[in-house]
C-alpha cells in the first residue's frame, strides 16, 4: 500500500493525496445510509482541472471542492452540476488540515513531470481547448484556466 504524502478528513470522506493520485474514502453515516457503492475513489492528479477552496465560518462548514476534466455533458444532474466532481465538507477545526491539502496538490498540479515535451502535444492542445470551452461557459475561473493552462504548456 502506498503511503500517504497528506490526508485530510472532513464530515463525508477523507481525502489522501499520493504520488501522482487523490484517493476519497467516503466516511460518515450520511454515506452508508445513501447506499453509496463507491466508497473508494482513486482520481488522477492530471485530471484535476482546479481546487475550489471555502474556508469554514463560525455558523458554517467549508468544503474544497476537486473539479475533474469532463469530455461531455452526461456527467451533470439535474442541477447542472458535474456528478464526477468531489467535494468534501470540513468543520473549522479541520481546516487547517485541508489547507496544507489544497496547497500541496496545486504545487503537484503544477509541477511539470519529468520527460515532459517543452512544446505542447497535440492532446494538450486538445485539453487547452476543452479548458476555454470550461472558462467560457463559466465553469471554471479565468484564473484556474491559466493555472492549468501553464501545467499543460510547461510554463
Amino acid at each position: 500500500m502506498e503511503t500517504a504524502l497528506m490526508e485530510a478528513t472532513g464530515l463525508n470522506a477523507r481525502l489522501l493525496l499520493l504520488k501522482d493520485v487523490v484517493r476519497v474514502q467516503r466516511v460518515g453515516w450520511r454515506n452508508a445510509l445513501s447506499g453509496a457503492s463507491r466508497t473508494e475513489r482513486d482520481i488522477l492528479i492530471s485530471q484535476i482541472v482546479s481546487v475550489q477552496f471555502r474556508k469554514a465560518g463560525l455558523l458554517s462548514n467549508g468544503y474544497i471542492g476537486l473539479v475533474l476534466m469532463h469530455y461531455d455533458e452526461s456527467h451533470k444532474d439535474d442541477s447542472g452540476r458535474d456528478t464526477d466532481d468531489v467535494f468534501v465538507s470540513f468543520r473549522p477545526g479541520q481546516e487547517k488540515a485541508f489547507e496544507a491539502f489544497r496547497e500541496m496538490l496545486e504545487a503537484k498540479m503544477t509541477r511539470v513531470p519529468a520527460g515532459k515535451a517543452t512544446t505542447p502535444a497535440a492532446s494538450d492542445l486538445d485539453q487547452l481547448e476543452k479548458l476555454a470551452s470550461l472558462r467560457d461557459r463559466g465553469i471554471i475561473t479565468e484564473e484556474e484556466f491559466n493555472l492549468k493552462k501553464k501545467q499543460l504548456l510547461g510554463l
